[in-house]
């Protein structure tokens, strides 16, 4: 009796503790053994706090908009001593770095990797952005850096060229593994990394690499991991949703942390016997899971907030302070901007991309980023003609705060990826499509994208397109709109050319297109003379021989907006509302049911043509020889 009031007071002692917390579940109080993981994913470069906007519901159940100073490795460091214990193991599982102004630094300095190492995170995998400067630098990035977690990733591998061997090195001297085993207060704890083959396609370097079969590379790993002794196996898997197939499909991963998908998971999603868990990105939240070591099972669950404290580490703040300095010393004054510059001054309420990943709609952010693709195709070629611009969502990033809106902010938005320089921002393409090609990437937006790549969605400037599901699949899009002049939309003409502004990753996203839609989507980009273009980098817009960025664009954009008494630009009321740049046609009347056939409906009716023809043929053949035989037997 005395043991069991001992471990009720206990337990009771320990929901009183963690009451207000945010917990789902009661973190555990028992004195049998447990693993306590810490988790992040998609960091996304956020190395300093910012300010975001939360929906916040009362306790009468009415919501509002409120805005905090969350994030940043000074916060979260003082969240992770918070919640650490004994037998606490700390992970992420990639996408770590690229996003910010950072991105600038990270050949030179690693800041991302350096600041993991300081937190003292156990283990890390890599993700696509971890890749995007190339495989060289990818190794500079490594190897720059003393004190740095444990790299797992066990399903990438390279060829022999140069830049492969130089990820193969990092292979060979142990700095970038299959997996790792960690012992937290005598349990050994094994963690392994993996990346879903459809992260493969947008690896920068990805002719040099090959990302193997994940489930596969998974079971081995597994394997291997229980021949060690491991008690407790994580996946840290970059690429993955809650409803990942590597723990649908792989046996004894007790805790997979899955990444790119952006979704918080407020209660582990359980497959099979594995908890699949997510905290969401920028890192706002940490992961907080207590897994019972004898049965394995989850004991308590939490989202920490990363939220502004006046208990944090100075050294950790020092570190990011002094980087935040050097990117301004050394790289935004080149271009003529500092982190804190103001550009503009915002009282709209932007959409977060990340919010409802999946669904397909449209977005005042992504209108604002393909509006400044535009402006920055008129400012490089001074010809302020009707074009269009394009972006999808993967590209977009952080939605403009309310307020001063800073350079650093509209990095945040646009600048996510590498240039073909090799250096941080987005490149972007000016080149010509024609109205097909439209109409053929809009297909590949409402019958492919939707459903099954949501990064892949698409955006516009100048363009709009109507669909239906009443039409079937690859012929889905029933009028495609440009903005010839200001609202004057006309449906496109198939054999026309038309000026286009878009990113680096649609045209790399070609073959792809094609390989998807079983050759129909093929969909081409031309020169301005109506050559067919097949290398993309003579398309990037350039000022001064240097590549003009897409978050210069941006800047350029809102400083051309219209001004306000202080002389301060002013981010238009016009995207207070998502433009309509694609539409649901819900109740279609026949002729739009019917109307521009896609050429692959129009070889379906060709084939079922051919096919009545051919039965047609068939019949009035059998009729003959019928009629043949009776007249031969009547004679």
């Amino acid at each position: 009796m005395k043991q069991l009031m001992k471990k009720a007071c206990a337990l009771l002692a320990g929901i009183v503790l963690l009451a207000g917390s945010g917990s789902i579940h009661p973190l555990h109080a028992d004195e049998e053994k447990t693993v306590r993981i810490l988790f992040t994913n998609d960091i996304n470069d956020h190395i300093v706090s910012s300010d975001a906007e939360f929906t916040v519901t009362d306790a009468e159940g009415n919501t509002k908009r409120e805005t905090r100073r969350v994030g940043g490795y000074t916060y979260l460091k003082s969240v992770i001593d918070a919640k650490k214990t004994a037998s606490t193991v700390l992970v992420d599982a990639g996408n770590y770095s690229n996003g910010q102004c950072f991105d600038f630094m990270q050949a030179e300095f690693a800041p991302d990797l350096t600041m993991l190492g300081m937190l003292g995170y156990d283990a890390v995998t890599l993700g696509e952005r971890e890749f995007l400067y190339g495989l060289q630098t990818l190794s500079y990035m490594i190897r720059g850096v003393d004190k740095k977690p444990g790299i797992v990733l066990a399903n990438v591998t390279t060829d022999d060229s140069e830049a492969g061997q130089t990820y193969t090195a990092l292979q060979n001297d142990g700095l970038i593994q299959n997996y790792t085993i960690v012992e937290k207060d005598g349990v050994k704890i094994g963690i392994f990394g993996i990346m879903d083959e459809a992260e493969g396609d947008r690896l920068r370097g990805k002719r040099s690499i090959t990302v193997n079969d994940a489930e596969d590379a998974a079971r081995k790993t597994v394997d291997a991991l229980k021949k060690e002794g491991a008690e407790i196996i994580i996946c840290l898997d970059h690429g993955a949703d809650a409803s990942s197939a590597i723990a649908e499909k792989v046996d004894d991963i007790d805790v997979l942390v899955c990444c790119n998908h952006y979704d918080m998971t407020e209660e582990p999603v359980k497959v099979g016997d594995t908890l699949v868990v997510s905290a969401g990105y920028n890192s706002w939240y940490l992961g907080v899971l207590d897994l019972r070591v004898s049965d394995h099972e989850m004991v308590g669950y939490e989202l920490a907030p990363v939220n502004k404290t006046d208990n944090y580490s100075a050294s950790i703040d020092a570190k990011a302070t002094g980087f935040l300095h050097m990117m301004n010393q050394n790289f935004l004054k080149k271009s003529g901007y500092s982190n804190s510059s103001s550009v503009a001054v915002n009282s709209i309420e932007f959409d977060d991309i990340r919010e409802n990943y999946t669904e397909f709609g449209n977005n005042n952010m992504a209108d604002l980023v393909t509006d400044s693709y535009v402006r920055a195709l008129h400012y490089v070629t001074d010809n302020y003609s009707f074009a269009i611009g394009i972006t999808d969502k993967a590209t977009v990033g952080d939605a403009l705060p309310r307020g001063s809106v800073t350079v650093r902010d509209i990095v945040e938005a646009v600048g996510y990826n590498s240039g073909y320089d090799g250096g941080p921002g987005a490149s972007l393409l000016g080149l010509y499509m024609t109205g097909k090609d439209l109409r053929m990437l809009c297909e590949y937006d409402a019958s492919i994208a939707r459903d099954n790549y949501p990064e892949e969605h698409l955006f516009f400037s100048g363009l709009k397109y109507t669909y239906s599901d009443k039409r079937p699949y690859l012929n889905k899009v029933i009028d495609v709109y440009v903005e010839e002049a200001q609202g004057y939309w006309v449906p496109v003409t198939n054999s026309k050319y038309y000026h286009v502004v878009l990113n680096r990753e649609i045209t790399e996203r070609k073959t792809k297109m094609k390989e998807r839609s079983d050759g129909w989507l093929d969909i081409n980009f031309y020169h301005s003379n109506h050559i067919l273009m097949t290398q993309f980098e003579t398309a990037v817009l350039q000022v001064d021989k240097r590549e003009f960025k897409a978050w210069r664009g941006m800047c350029m954009e809102l400083e051309e907006a219209s001004r306000n008494e202080k002389g301060q630009p002013v981010v238009s009321a016009a995207y207070a509302e998502a433009r309509p740049c694609r539409m649901e046609i819900t109740d279609p009347d026949f002729w739009s049911l019917i109307k521009n056939p896609s050429a692959h409906e129009i070889n379906k009716y060709k084939n079922w043509a051919i096919g009545l023809i051919a039965a047609f043929a068939a019949w009035k053949t059998a009729k003959a020889l019928w009629s043949r035989y009776k007249t031969r037997k009547a004679a």
